[in-house]
């Protein structure tokens, strides 16, 4: 993890050794006619008291610090109504507060408010060490820019701060925005940065406090003179930080901010956070939601990197690209709904739910293309890393349409619903209900891996979107659940679609790929690979069943729908089970009438080179398995007579414990073939019948595959339904994560069973029960169970 470096750490040394000051006490009004006054009076460590009232006009506006190493308060600064009362008044003549080369000012307890200047709308810093707390900072502003001046618009709505250490805790900073840029002859000026807080070459530590409701102002019309487009909006509508400074944020509300968007071409980064900064943006224990950016990306936060924790990044979104106005493309959306990070990024235990990114603009002109969708609805990043994350109904915009019905050619959905990078790991999330171009939930251009997730009822857009869970190039999936995950009319690979995947202890579980489509025009073929979609693929110890692919009515004279569990060129799949996919069916026109065909390879669908060994293939339509290579089949239970003179191979009832089933959604009970309008897939138990666990019989998988089942790594696993072990030659099919010793079920074998078993020692098993030794118990909590939970102490690893 990347660590602040030297010149933000002092910063944050400097504010943890402040001393309590023990100077004089300076009333005002009673002493002092204005704040002014009193601070003209005041020297080193001296403390200035402002009574409740409100305070305007000349010596209480730009209230000068001259340098002095004061503190001005209000008379009780934890009282919210004292606070609200302690009014400073800039009746928009000027700011609050300038302070300049202070080493160590307070100020606490006041409402500042109505301020306008060039930077620093309600209080300006500058090589200064400051502390702020429990103020309210509202509806302070920034100048416009000028022409032939400064073009720009403000810096710093609410506070602006240059080369300085700020903290600042349990303030409000609401309401506050920077000016717009001025119109240009040539160029216009950028909005101002900032809305409530613009920080350059400076250390900033916010703590408990609330960003809300500030704005930044638009950019200024580039040659002007003939309607030119505009300059980019202010970024950070809540706070912005230049490359030179360091932010730190902790336990605080950033909500309802926005970059001005009341024009076209608004390009603003960072409705909430833009942070530019090379050192790591630190977000602690925050809300950011309800942020707006433009065009540029980044709804709620925007920055290079950023470390994020226990943190909530909902509802912020990014605007649609500008429709166009000439013979050229349209604008595209907004990426990044959540978070754009240009670089790296990494976060622990965080909610990225309901974000949203802009789709593209459109035009009426036949000759030009719509502008595309904005990637990564919840997400945007270079390299992301995260854990312990939920990943929730986040979206991406529609690519637009030129020509106003398309015929100018559309623009690309936004892709990654969940999440957009080029390199990204996800360990411990859930990633659910999400929905976008290619990847409804995760899009990895370049490599992803993701472990010990659940990738849950995702999807693509209308067409020709692929990978309604995962889209990766290069993918690594460990430990996941893939479920009911689907893809747009003609999009593949209904959970996961890559050009070359590893899956491993993974299940893959009522997916779908899109029927055909036909848009009046044109039409297309529905999608292929059910559950997986793949050019290459190594699959281990997997579980696909209860997959599909789409249907298509009409002819478009092409093979389609196949593979319905999985689909690829070069597959090598070992010690998985493969159950109840199906393809679905599309039209041929065949002498002079059409005829229903199903796609091939119910189960599997293997183009060129396939290697299958201690599988099980069973109950797939319309078969278990197609492939141009059959001799490369090897001890596998398989429902299909051609692959019997494969080493090893048989063809009996695996005898599961509870083969799932298609029902009818509105009745489980009722069974319906798969291609009924209402079914859905019922997950069955596909731990195989052992006479050793408690059932009637033996099934014929167990103690028939290739080698010792510890020479395949299945030793840890299991495929009876008391989890114990696997041992001497391996069994056919999937092996579930579980262990006897696993009392809790969390695939870990930890110090939470270590509890349990503690919990009931030298006791009857309660529930669960942590009686396991010697195997299957002797009603007794002791050292026996103790030993053996030691014995496989960390399991799996």
């Amino acid at each position: 993890m990347r660590r602040h470096v030297f010149a933000c750490l002092m910063g944050i040394g400097i504010l943890a050794l402040r001393l309590p000051s023990f100077g004089a006490e300076l009333l005002v009004p009673s002493q002092y006619p204005s704040i002014q006054a009193a601070i003209d009076a005041a020297v080193d460590d001296d403390t200035v008291i402002v009574s409740p009232g409100t305070y305007t006009g000349y010596g209480n506006r730009d209230i000068d610090f001259k340098g002095k190493a004061i503190i001005v308060r209000s008379i009780d600064t934890n009282d919210p109504n004292v606070v609200a009362a302690t009014i400073i008044d800039c009746q928009q003549q000027g700011r609050g507060f300038y302070l300049n080369g202070c080493v160590d000012a307070t100020i606490s307890g006041l409402t500042i408010t109505n301020g306008l200047a060039d930077s620093g709308g309600g209080i300006y810093i500058q090589d200064s060490n400051v502390t702020l707390s429990n103020c309210r900072i509202a509806h302070n502003a920034t100048k416009a820019g000028v022409i032939h001046l400064d073009p720009n618009g403000g810096y710093g709505g609410g506070l602006y701060c240059a080369r300085s250490t700020v903290e600042i805790s349990q303030c409000s900073l609401s309401n506050n925005r920077t000016g717009h840029g001025g119109d240009g002859e040539y160029i216009g000026g950028k909005g101002g940065c900032g809305g409530a807080v613009g920080c350059v070459g400076s250390s900033v530590i916010i703590r408990t406090s609330e960003i809300r409701e500030n704005l930044t102002g638009a950019g200024g019309l580039n040659d002007f003179a003939y309607g030119g487009v505009r300059a980019s909006a202010g970024n950070g509508a809540g706070i912005c930080c230049d490359e030179t400074s360091c932010l730190e944020i902790s336990d605080c509300n950033i909500l309802g901010n926005s970059v001005n968007i009341d024009y076209e071409d608004s390009s603003g980064r960072g409705g909430g956070i833009y942070c530019a900064s090379v050192l790591p943006l630190k977000v602690i224990n925050c809300e950011v939601s309800d942020n707006k950016a433009g065009t540029s990306g980044g709804g709620g936060i925007f920055c290079r990197s950023a470390e994020i924790y226990n943190s909530t990044i909902s509802n912020n979104s990014t605007s649609d690209g500008s429709d166009d106005s000439g013979m050229v493309s349209a604008g595209d959306g907004g990426s990044g709904g959540g978070i754009y990070c240009a670089e790296s990024l990494e976060l622990l235990d965080c909610t990225i739910s309901y974000n949203y990114t802009g789709s593209g603009g459109g035009s009426g002109y036949l000759a030009t293309w719509g502008g595309h969708g904005g990637d990564g609805g919840g997400v945007w990043a270079e390299s992301i890393i995260t854990r312990e994350c939920i990943f929730s109904g986040n979206t991406t915009g529609y690519g637009g349409c030129g020509g106003g019905n398309g015929s100018g050619g559309c623009g690309s959905d936004g892709r990654g619903g969940g999440v957009f990078c080029d390199f990204g790991k996800f360990t411990d999330c859930i990633i659910t209900n999400n929905q976008g171009g290619s990847g409804g939930g995760v899009f990895c251009s370049i490599k992803g891996e993701l472990i010990h997730c659940d990738v849950k009822s995702n999807s693509t857009w209308y067409k020709l979107n692929h990978g309604g869970g995962i889209y990766c190039t290069e993918g690594t999936i460990i430990d996941c659940t893939l479920m009911e995950n689907r893809t747009g009319k003609g999009g593949h690979g209904g959970g996961l679609y890559s050009t070359s995947c590893i899956l491993t202890d993974s299940v893959i579980l009522s997916n779908r790929t899109g029927d055909g489509w036909f848009d009046g025009f044109y039409g297309g073929p529905s999608g292929s690979g059910g559950g997986i979609y793949s050019e290459s693929c190594v699959i281990t110890n997997c579980l696909i069943t209860g997959n599909m692919t789409g249907n298509c009515l009409w002819d478009v004279r092409e093979e389609q729908s196949n593979g319905g569990g999985l689909y690829g060129e070069a597959l090598v799949i070992s010690n998985s089970t493969i159950i109840g996919n199906i393809t679905g069916e599309y039209n041929w026109y065949e002498n002079q009438r059409y005829v229903s065909r199903k796609g091939k390879g119910g189960g599997v669908f293997c183009s060129e080179e396939i290697e299958i060994v201690d599988s099980i293939i069973w109950n797939n339509q319309p078969d278990g398995l197609y492939s141009i290579n059959s001799n490369s089949v090897s001890y596998c239970d398989i429902q299909d007579v051609n692959y019997l003179g494969g080493v090893g191979n048989i063809s009996f009832d695996p005898q599961f414990i509870r083969p799932g089933y298609w029902a009818d959604v509105n009745d489980v009970n009722i069974v319906v073939e798969p291609n009924d309008p209402n079914a859905i897939w019922v997950m069955g138990d596909y731990h195989l019948s052992q006479i050793a666990a408690g059932q009637a019989s033996d099934s014929p998988c167990v103690d028939t595959g290739s080698d010792l089942a510890v020479n395949l790594g299945m030793d840890r696993f299991t495929t009876r339904t008391d989890k114990v072990s696997d041992t001497g030659i391996v069994d056919m099919g999937f092996h579930y994560i579980e262990h006897i010793a696993d009392l809790n079920d969390d695939k870990i074998v930890d110090i939470y069973d270590l509890s349990i078993l503690a919990y009931q020692w030298q006791q009857s098993p309660s529930t669960p029960p942590a009686d396991i030794a010697p195997w299957p118990g002797d009603g007794i909590i002791d050292f026996r169970d103790l030993v053996l939970l030691a014995e496989n102490w960390l399991w799996p690893e």
